[in-house]
């Protein structure tokens, strides 16, 4: 059979390993410390979500119509297969049950546990979902690949889901691969400022590990206490700091990811 090969597509690659260069001039920590300010004081009063939910749509009551209703003109590919009880028997040997969230059926109601993985940030796109794996290693995404690869089960994978043009949440079935437990610092140089982090990570916990060691992320966002560092990089995100520091792929020195054929691989100055 074929690979698939549009964006629902077991194959989508995404970086799970990354190089960010870190750098420290001594005018953009007073900036960075107002930054860090205005977002505690703008999501003062959610409710806390636990680890890994994203927190954005916590308090939403009011949902979304499906995506699939909203775009009736979107089809599910039918070459794409329904996850059966015999694909999550399998995922249950490839994760602990702490690494899977699943579902008999769809979630429809907003304090659903699968619901905040099928909702954008904006509650505006919004998927159904019956399944959310957790890799916590490279490996992991690997096996989840293959296993998805050779059963035609479609996949979206998953950040902090803070971004706002619906990109990290299905469309209608997919099966959800959050990186949250990814979440890492692997290995840092002080000498030449490079980091290695799982993409997973929250961008304010990396920018917190950094600052420590008298370094910077190039990259604020107000989203930062959400936010994953595989997805900033899989989007080019901007924010306060990119007239400093320009383009944050300009930063990226390297990716660890898994390929079409579920190999991993590493790149070294790869086009973004």
């Amino acid at each position: 059979m074929p690979p698939p090969t549009n964006r629902l597509s077991a194959q989508l690659a995404r970086p799970f390993l990354v190089h960010l260069r870190s750098r420290l001039p001594a005018t953009v920590l007073p900036i960075a410390a107002r930054a860090r300010a205005f977002h505690a004081s703008s999501t003062a009063g959610q409710t806390e979500a636990k680890e890994g939910t994203p927190k954005a749509t916590t308090n939403i009551h009011k949902l979304t119509p499906l995506t699939s209703e909203k775009h009736p003109e979107i089809k599910r590919d039918p070459k794409f297969s329904q996850l059966t009880d015999a694909d999550l028997a399998h995922f249950h040997t490839l994760l602990p049950p702490t690494s899977i969230l699943y579902s008999a059926s769809p979630p429809t109601i907003a304090s659903s546990d699968l619901m905040p993985y099928n909702l954008d940030w904006f509650n505006l796109y919004r998927g159904t979902s019956q399944l959310v794996l957790f890799p916590r290693t490279t490996h992991d995404v690997s096996l989840i690949l293959s296993y998805c690869h050779a059963r035609s089960l479609a996949v979206v994978p998953q950040g902090g889901n803070t971004g706002v043009s619906g990109g990290a949440v299905p469309v209608f079935d997919e099966v959800i691969v959050n990186m949250s437990k990814m979440n890492n610092v692997r290995r840092f140089d002080e000498i030449s400022g490079v980091v290695v982090a799982d993409s997973g990570i929250i961008l304010e916990k990396l920018d917190e590990f950094l600052t420590e060691r008298d370094h910077i992320v190039p990259l604020d966002l107000g989203a930062k206490g959400s936010c994953q560092v595989g997805g900033n990089v899989s989007t080019n995100a901007g924010g306060l700091r990119l007239m400093r520091f320009g383009s944050l792929h300009g930063s990226v020195l390297g990716l660890e990811v898994v390929s079409i054929e579920w190999d991993v691989e590493w790149g070294r100055n790869l086009v973004l």
